[in-house]
């Protein structure tokens, strides 16, 4: 049997054991403090805690805004560009179809209902750029 002393000083180690695992637990579980260590290590003396703290990433945030108003402004001159080139084809299309039912007629026009005064527009015609 051990004695009364013996007890006290195994649960006095025990207690200094615990003392230093849950020191070494709380040092490892503390990011704040091991970012800061390692700052410190990696920076130059006399630096501040933050040189090595990660800065949030604008210039990368910036350059993904300018792609993409690149890509868009891309999208829509493209768009505009097909749209002039139907309305071309249509226009030539259309003179063309006029021209030969001019030539069908013998150069007459066609008789029928006065049109209405005023300048009539094709419905394409709001897609040509001014």
């Amino acid at each position: 049997m051990r004695s009364a002393e013996e007890i006290r000083m195994s649960i006095a180690q025990t207690r200094e054991q615990l003392e230093q695992t849950i020191g070494a637990i709380a040092q490892k579980t503390d990011l704040r403090a091991r970012a800061r260590r390692r700052a410190g290590e990696d920076g130059a003396p006399g630096a501040p805690a933050d040189a090595g703290a990660r800065q949030p990433p604008v210039p990368a945030a910036i350059g993904a805004a300018a792609l993409a108003a690149l890509l868009v402004h891309r999208r829509r001159r493209r768009r505009r560009e097909r749209a002039a080139r139907q309305l071309e084809d249509l226009e030539a299309y259309l003179a063309a179809r006029v021209r030969a039912r001019a030539a069908a007629n013998g150069g007459r026009k066609r008789a029928g209902a006065p049109r209405a005064p005023g300048r009539l527009r094709h419905p394409l015609a709001s897609l040509r750029r001014r």
